[in-house]
Formats: C-alpha cells, structure tokens, sequence
C-alpha cells in the first residue's frame, strides 16, 4: 500500500457532496466507523478554532439535528476543556438524527455544557454574548429553503457579526450551489477531506481543509461508494422512455452468446436500481439475432445486413446510436479488418455525438483505425493480451511493483487516447488520464468465458440510467467483482457468466441498503 501513495492527490481538488459521501461509504467498507469520523470531525473544528481564536473564550456552537450538529457536539466536549462553551439547538431534541449525532448529544447532556433551544426565541440574546460562532445546522446534502426557524436563527448569526466558523460548507448553502436567501455568511469554513464545490471566499469566507481520518484506500479502491456514485433512483412516475435505452452492437456467424450476455446484464442491474434503460436494444447479424429472439424476450432486436458488421450497416447503426443513452459495442464482434473499421467509425461518431460507449472485446482491437479525436465518454475495457495489441507489453499482476507498473500504463494510454480505460485483470485498472480506481478481487472465480460480456452489460447498464462513464465503470468492476467473490465464498470458483447476471439483483439490494449507513 505504501507504494501506491504515488497516486495520492490525482484527481479533483474540490469534491461534490455526493463524492464525498462517496468516500465516506468506502471508507466504512475499510473498518472506519461514522463514529470515528464524526469524532475526527469535530476534532478539526475544535483545533481550529482553538489555533485561530485562542484569545476569544466564549463560543457558542448552534447545531443542527443531523450530523452536521452531530460533528458540533464533539467540537463542544472538545472545546469545554479551556473555552467556554454553549450549544444552541435549532429543532427538537426527538428530531436527532439515529447513531452518532444522538449519542453524540447524549454525552453533551451529561458533560455539563449549557444547551439552549432556538425554538425558546432567545437565539438573539445568546448569540449577542459569544466572541465567536460555529456554524453546524446543515452540512452537504442540504437543498432548497432552510426552515423557518433554522433560517431566522441564520439571519440571527449574520446580524450578530461575530466570527462564524461553518463546519464543512455554510448551512443553506445547497448541493447545487444555490444558496437559501438566509444562508449563513461565515468567516471561515472548515473541510472535511477536501473544499467542496460551489465553495467560494464569497459564499463561505476562507476555506480550510482539514484530514478528518479518510484513508487513501477510500479514494483508491472500489467499495460500495463507486456503486452509490452509479446509482440513479428511479421516479415512481417516470416511463420507459424515461429511464435511459441501452445499445448493444456485437455478435457474428462465429459468436452469438456474447452480446446477449450483455444485454441480460444491464436489464438485471436496471431491474434490480429501480433505474435506467426502459429500453434494451440489440444489433445483431441475422442468424445471431433470430437465436437472439428465440432466447430472451426482454431485448428489442435488429438485423444487421449480413453475417458480419460491415460499413453498410452504419447508417442504421448510427441512428440507433443517436437514440441511446449508452452503446456497448464488441462482444463477439470478430476482428475481421472490415468489421474493425466499420466499429472504429462508429465509435468515433458516437464520441462526436457525446454517446457513452463501452468498447468491449473485439470492439478494442478498432483502435488501429481510429484516427478521429475520442473524449472520456469513451470507455475501452481490454484485458491483458487485448491491451498488449492496442498499446504495447502490459507488466504482470503478481506483485504490488506490478500494480502500480498496470496502473501508470493506463493512465498514460488513456490521457494520449483522451478515452477512459478499463484495464481488467485480478486488479483491474479504472481511469480516464486523471483519476484512477482500482477494483480488487478475492477470488479467480471471473477468470471464465463470458465474464467480462456480463461487466461490459453492467456498465453500459449504469450508464443508460445516467452515470458518468468512469463512474458507471468503477461501479460495474466493484458490483462484478463482489458478486464472483461471495459466489466463490459459497459454492467455490465453479462460476459461469450466468450465474453474475442471476446474482445482481441480490448483491444491488444489499448494496443500496448500505447506502442509508
């Protein structure tokens, strides 16, 4: 692990609430608890205000019934050992939130710090004698209009002009950077991890980001947090039409499994979300598609003119691209050189027409032909031998020297081909020049036929619902691969490609539970 430190700060130097959240799931899956992080939280806002304000002896602390407060009761106990201190709660004691913030506050009752209630209508009066206030009503995921008491006690707050500290972005400040007319204006913002977009010196005084325990394993490796950056809840009102339409381009008169492979797995991860693709849609070759029709019903299937994709079926293909929401392309495709150039042409018109494509299998052997400019949207997902012949000799997997070797070849081929890659082995690199995940499996069990069809599925499947392409990617390597390991864990590696698509339903459930942690 102390190696891979090399890739520590790629990335963003802000993050969206969603992100961080993000982290915050990864960094449970690592044995952090929400407790420890609360505690680590307030912690930093504790030492900066103590670094920063050490001649200012009465803070007042006005919290939140979520975690945001939750993080202002720690700072409290923190800070009563040489401040004095007072805790202003804006709601009802019952409306504190399960887990961490509740037993967080039950510790503040009996530290003997004093505790006043903004419904009491003194807010005024208590804000008038501190020297300094911390900001803790609402962290991130706060949007739209602040209530009406949390927003008079904001309105409070910035009449009182004293030094406000805001805990992780300033309450009513919203996740889409739109902030509530009565949002708090403080002095200085304390981060956790990273500043957080829509962050600015304007709506949050001076930003200061601060390490609250997140390890470089949470930014690094998959976990469930890549599957709830994926994740798109589905609307109760919302139609097929709605909910994203999936391509699939493959097949041949060799190879008919492989795009079906595909196909049933993004209609199972939709099905089990509750999101994406109201549409499955697959451009087979006419004896691949008459099996196609016999063996599923789930899939809208069309013919392609012959045995082979050939440039004669651009004009139809590139219709149904422009239609899609995502186009995996590939799976038993073949790599005769007109079907290749055929695919290259296709790929480079989807990348013009902004598509989320995920080139899969034969489809990575088009880059030979491929003279048009790609961007990110692109996802390529060779394995070994496929990348050895688009980009050179790939270093083996058996050592943590060979991991980072992997990964800086794929940073650098996908930064020169301005597309992201998938390079898929027992660590399968995830990146698009920039960031980097990388997705670790427990067990061989993957290492069978048709395996890598069920992931380019998954992916194109999260994609349709509306994910980003890295995203739908490291989120589809963590789903694939979790599945392998507990079928592996249960029955041994004995898997076959159908046996991913069966389990998905199961593993997104159990998965999205976590998500409420």
């Amino acid at each position: 692990m102390q190696k891979l430190k090399v890739f520590a700060g790629r990335g963003n130097k802000s993050i969206s609430p969603g992100e961080m959240r993000a982290l915050e799931l990864n960094a449970y899956g690592l044995g952090i608890t929400p407790a420890r992080l609360m505690e680590n939280a307030g912690k930093a806002v504790a030492d900066f205000v103590e670094s920063r304000f050490n001649n200012k002896k009465r803070v007042l602390i006005v919290c939140g019934t979520g975690n945001n407060g939750g993080d202002g009761f720690v700072a409290a106990m923190r800070l009563q050992k040489k401040q004095d201190v007072s805790v202003l709660l804006v709601g009802e004691e019952g409306s504190i939130k399960q887990g961490p913030a509740r037993l967080g506050f039950s510790a503040l009752k009996k530290s003997g710090i004093r505790i006043s209630y903004a419904s009491e209508g003194r807010a005024k009066d208590i804000l008038h004698g501190a020297d300094v206030v911390i900001d803790a009503i609402f962290g991130t995921g706060f949007h739209g209009s602040m209530p009406e008491l949390a927003a008079e006690v904001a309105k409070q707050m910035n009449a009182a002009r004293k030094p406000i500290v805001a805990v992780d972005v300033p309450s009513g400040l919203g996740d889409d950077g739109k902030a509530s007319k009565d949002a708090v204006r403080p002095t200085y913002t304390v981060a956790f991890h990273k500043k957080k977009l829509w962050c600015n010196a304007h709506n949050s005084g001076k930003i200061v980001a601060e390490d609250i325990g997140i390890p470089l394993e949470a930014e690094l490796f998959t976990g469930t947090g890549d599957a709830y950056m994926a994740y798109r809840k589905r609307s109760a009102f919302s139609s097929k039409n709605a909910n994203g339409r999936v391509l699939v381009i493959g097949g041949s008169g060799t190879y008919h499994g492989a795009p079906l492979m595909a196909v049933n797995a993004a209609n199972n991860v939709i099905s089990a979300l509750r999101v994406g693709a109201g549409y499955a849609i697959a451009c087979l070759p006419k004896r691949v598609a008459d099996a196609a029709r016999v063996l599923t019903v789930n899939i809208i299937v069309k013919d392609l003119t012959g045995e082979k994709l050939v440039n004669a079926d651009l004009a139809m293909l590139k219709n149904e691209v422009a239609r899609a929401n995502a186009v995996v392309v590939g799976p038993g495709l073949g790599r005769d050189d007109e079907t290749l150039r055929a695919t290259a042409k296709l790929i480079e018109f989807s990348a013009r027409s902004m598509k989320k494509v995920v080139a899969d299998a034969d489809a990575c052997y088009a880059v030979q032909f491929m003279h048009g400019r790609l961007n990110r949207n692109i996802l390529f997902t060779p394995h070994d031998r496929e990348f050895a012949q688009m980009f050179g000799s790939v270093p083996r997997q058996e050592s943590e020297a060979a991991l980072i070797g992997r990964a800086k070849l794929a940073l650098r081929w996908a930064g020169k081909l301005n597309a992201t890659i998938l390079l898929k082995g027992h660590n399968t690199i995830i990146t698009n020049g920039d960031r980097i995940k990388i997705n670790r499996s427990r067990s061989a069990a993957l290492a069978t036929m048709g395996t890598g069809d069920a992931l380019a599925g998954i992916i194109g499947g999260y994609a349709a619902a509306g994910a980003g392409t890295f995203e739908a990617a490291a989120a589809g390597a963590y789903l694939h691969s979790r599945i392998a390991d507990e079928f592996a864990e249960q029955f041994g590696e004995h898997m076959i490609a159908e046996d991913i698509i069966g389990r998905i339903p199961k593993t997104l459930k159990e998965i999205e539970d976590s998500f409420r942690a």
